[in-house]
């Protein structure tokens, strides 16, 4: 990398202090086999793909906190030892506090949601990606396909016009525990890389039949977008359904 560097002219400073610096009149250069012992960090667990999915937990049940480990776990379908180390992990960066020996209170949940929305594009929503489809035949309408609920529900652009008849979705979010051929055979999707249609694994336990995914998680989806109109209907639902419960 660092012959790469200096081929296209380009100065660098390294921590052991290895350097190249080329200006008009001068070249600095000092390249030592000399390596630095970096101290090794535990990751936070509260942001990995585990942890993210007790905070969504979290964020979504206000007192599921401080509700017995073990319930914590089964709502959130993780393992039971994992609870511990993510509300350490939520200390340490500062978003949870321990009121007594048995109550923890959320600093700002807002911010929290925040950090939530983009640790979960970087971190969660990688690993539960299915694969990229389009509908059969190519003319057919979203809204006329009959989502087997709870097992899958719309998320991201269809679920944001379903709940504020706002946008016009151009690409679609499925989040579902059926198998792929299912999703061929109930749904008529076909796998195609340039399709609009991107299917995530389903993720959260689900008790009622909406065929849509929670508030929360349709407001991540449309905030990491990056698009005006996705923006702005996710301003929408935050202020109408996420900010009253939050």
């Amino acid at each position: 990398m660092k012959q790469k560097l200096k081929e296209h002219g380009v100065n660098y400073l390294e921590a052991n202090g290895n350097l190249y610096v080329r200006t008009k009149n001068v070249i600095l250069f000092l390249d030592r086999e000399l390596k630095l012992d970096m101290p090794k960090k535990a990751g936070n667990r509260a942001f990995t793909p585990t942890g993210l999915k007790v905070v969504f937990g979290f964020l979504q049940q206000n007192e599921l906190i401080n509700r017995p480990q073990r319930e914590i776990a089964k709502t959130t379908g993780v393992a039971l030892g994992n609870i511990p180390k993510v509300i350490k992990g939520l200390q340490e960066t500062g978003h949870v506090y321990k009121v007594d020996k048995k109550t923890y209170a959320f600093h700002d949940r807002e911010e929290l949601l925040q950090t939530w929305i983009g640790e979960y594009k970087k971190n969660l929503q990688p690993t539960l990606y299915k694969g990229t489809f389009r509908l059969k035949p190519a003319d057919r309408e979203w809204r006329d396909l009959e989502l087997q609920v709870p097992d899958t529900v719309w998320g991201g652009e269809p679920a944001g016009d379903l709940l504020t008849n706002y946008l016009r979705p151009e690409r679609l979010t499925i989040y579902t525990n059926e198998t792929k051929k299912n999703l061929m055979m109930h749904y008529g999707l076909v796998p195609d890389q340039n399709g609009n249609i991107q299917v995530y694994e389903k993720f959260w336990e689900q008790d009622d039949q909406r065929d849509i995914a929670p508030d929360l998680l349709v407001y991540a989806d449309l905030m990491n977008t990056q698009d005006k109109r996705c923006i702005e209907t996710a301003t929408m639902i935050y202020n109408e359904r996420i900010k009253p419960e939050l």
